[in-house]
């Protein structure tokens, strides 16, 4: 599962090359935590401070809307369509924040305008797949608490329906892969977790001990800060929940999510040393509520992943070795890179010669 930082915005061309029009989505509740519902009037500020009001701070564009209704809250509205008022792409290209008035009541505090470069950004309710939002962590922040499952879409292309797991550690997590593989011992039912480069596999994120699936999800970790694994123990499977219903869950750290592409870091890969990224330290924790632990532990920079002398296993998740090859470690799980490159069962993305099954 990933956890993403927020993102509430994102941006789509219209007609005009200057011109954008940036679509909000958002859902309103009241002092107590109770939606809104009925018609209101909704105005959106851009401005160029996150607090001061003019003339300090310079308002780059205003629009209201009227007769919105509100549906248990939630909203969906876009800035710049209206021929009169049309927003500016330079007025968006420094640091903006948005101020939402509903009626006469303005809240706070102001939303900075944020979007992953090169992808659209929705932050939609989750409830379908128009509506899907960008990750788990968005739906989270605009106010859904309840976990199960939501429609999310962080590539811009097509939507995908995953687990959102909205309690642990804070919440906003988002489950990208599952499989049921018992152990790295040898076994006809070691599914390998698929690539996170491009996807794969049978992605049900309610019966994860069909096989193995996993979601494209290089956009959500390069919008990420941790990664976390949720274990099971005693060839158990884990059909379905959140990471506190598995036997043992661990975060760490994205060392630099920048720099993620979950490049194929089996070590028979070509050019391994520098396609997967140098070792890295990362801090490892429990987050199951089982008991405490942190450590340091060691990860392949852009992959997120470590690897062996002979590719087995090769996985995701960190090593306690500094070499990040050869290990052992409390979060790890193998992969579909084990035995890369050694012409075995399956090629998947960048992956040749891949293991679907640790045998």
């Amino acid at each position: 599962m990933l956890r993403t930082l927020t993102l509430a915005l994102f941006l789509s061309s219209t007609a005009a090359a200057a011109d954008i029009e940036l679509a909000h989505q958002g859902r309103l509740l009241d002092a107590t935590g109770n939606p809104y519902n009925g018609t209101h009037t909704i105005t959106l500020r851009l401005l160029d401070d996150s607090t001061a009001d003019t003339p300090s701070a310079v308002e780059l564009h205003s629009e209201a809307f009227t007769g919105i209704t509100l549906s248990d809250g939630y909203y969906a509205v876009v800035l710049g369509q209206d021929s009169g008022n049309r927003l500016d792409a330079a007025d968006v290209s420094g640091d903006v924040w948005l101020e939402v008035i509903v009626n006469t009541t303005t809240l706070a505090p102001r939303s900075k305008l944020t979007d992953v470069p090169g992808i659209a950004v929705p932050s939609g309710t989750g409830a379908s797949e128009e509506t899907a939002a960008f990750s788990c962590k968005i739906l989270h922040d605009s106010g859904v608490t309840v976990s199960g499952l939501y429609w999310i879409n962080p590539t811009g292309d097509t939507p995908v329906r995953t687990w959102c797991d909205m309690t642990t550690d804070g919440g906003g997590w988002t489950l990208v892969s599952h499989a049921f593989t018992g152990s790295v011992s040898t076994g006809g039912t070691n599914n390998s977790h698929r690539s996170l480069r491009c996807g794969g596999g049978n992605f049900q994120p309610r019966n994860r001990g069909a096989g193995s699936g996993a979601i494209e999800a290089v956009a959500l970790a390069q919008a990420s800060t941790e990664m976390a694994i949720g274990m099971e123990i005693d060839d158990e499977t884990r059909l379905t929940g959140d990471l506190t219903a598995y036997d043992r869950a661990y975060k760490f750290n994205i060392p630099t999510p920048s720099a993620v592409t979950f490049a194929n870091h089996s070590y028979y890969a070509p050019n391994w040393a520098t396609v997967a990224g140098p070792c890295v330290a990362v801090t490892l924790t429990r987050i199951d509520g089982g008991g405490t632990y942190s450590a340091t532990q060691y990860t392949l920079r852009n992959s997120l992943g470590t690897s062996w002398g002979d590719t087995f296993p090769t996985g995701y998740g960190v090593a306690d070795t500094t070499t990040c090859i050869n290990h052992n470690g409390d979060a790890f799980v193998h992969s579909i890179h084990s035995g890369s490159y050694r012409d075995y069962d399956t090629n998947e993305c960048d992956v040749q010669g891949g293991r679907t099954m640790y045998l």
